[in-house]
């Protein structure tokens, strides 16, 4: 079936805010693909497989018909950030999301790394559903044949439904940077799904070691989980620096604040000194 006659049921439109949420890799179109949708640069992008967005930037807001729609750009898994901070990053901007963009750039491969981290999306919400997620292919441009989009796109679902059993896409956008993908993105909007999905409380880490095994093997497995812990050091780190700094800076104001009687007190003394000098002086001036 042509990907253009793909589109979810409508429903009536409801004057609330939702959530729309992009994931996927590094330097693959999520920012360029939310400034399309906005018609705006909201979001800062980088040059080529350079990514920028390295942590939850502040949501950006667009009124598509009656309904409000919050944006939410998200780094990669592999941006120098664990799991449990993107979880966290996640947990603390929206507690639902009602469109989950699953961005995949057109000239690249399905890896297990991409795989894993897909299927780490199932352990991000209570109750996965890929009803709510819509397939954005970027960087259409750069493949001039439409077919071979479109059967990119139908691989894809048919790897996510056989390696991650999820039941399909609710719908698959093709994106290039000319702008031509404005109205399709804003149409999955405005003919989004009824449910939403709410973002857990706490993940199961040991789940997500499972699937790493299962989609990487034992060797980067262990690979992937050096790498976390190591991310865990270097952000308990950073904490305590801050913290450290913080306490510092607050220890300064105190004894700033406290010296303030005290050198009023040393003002008034040399003050003093400075009189009974002048004083004396002017009593030898008399004398003589």
């Amino acid at each position: 079936k042509d990907v253009s006659e793909r589109r979810v049921e409508f429903y009536p439109k409801m004057s609330q805010k939702l959530n729309a949420v992009v994931f996927g890799e590094s330097g693959e179109g999520k920012s360029s693909f939310l400034n399309l949708i906005s018609g705006s640069d909201l979001f800062k992008i980088g040059l080529g497989t350079t990514s920028i967005t390295t942590e939850f930037p502040e949501p950006q807001e667009i009124n598509i018909g009656d309904n409000n729609f919050r944006l939410y750009d998200t780094p990669s898994l592999n941006d120098n950030i664990t799991v449990e901070q993107w979880h966290c990053g996640l947990k603390g901007r929206c507690q639902t999301v009602d469109t989950l963009f699953l961005i995949f750039k057109a000239t690249s491969r399905m890896t297990a790394s991409k795989l894993f981290a897909f299927k780490v999306l199932e352990q991000i919400f209570d109750e996965f559903r890929s009803e709510n997620v819509v397939l954005v292919l970027t960087h259409c441009d750069e493949i001039s044949d439409k077919e071979k989009l479109i059967t990119l796109g139908v691989s894809v679902e048919t790897i996510c439904r056989g390696k991650l059993n999820w039941s399909g896409f609710s719908q698959i956008v093709l994106s290039d940077r000319s702008g031509k993908s404005v109205e399709e993105g804003r149409d999955v909007l405005r003919r989004r799904s009824p449910t939403t999905m709410t973002v857990r409380d706490q993940i199961d880490f040991a789940k997500i070691i499972h699937h790493a095994r299962m989609f990487m093997g034992m060797d980067d497995c262990q690979l992937w989980c050096k790498q976390q812990q190591k991310l865990n050091r270097r952000t308990r780190r950073k904490q305590l620096f801050r913290l450290v700094f913080l306490l510092a800076g607050l220890a300064g104001t105190i004894l700033l604040i406290s010296l303030q009687p005290f050198r009023k007190c040393w003002n008034r003394f040399l003050g003093m000194l400075v009189w009974f000098r002048v004083l004396e002086e002017s009593r030898k001036d008399h004398n003589c």
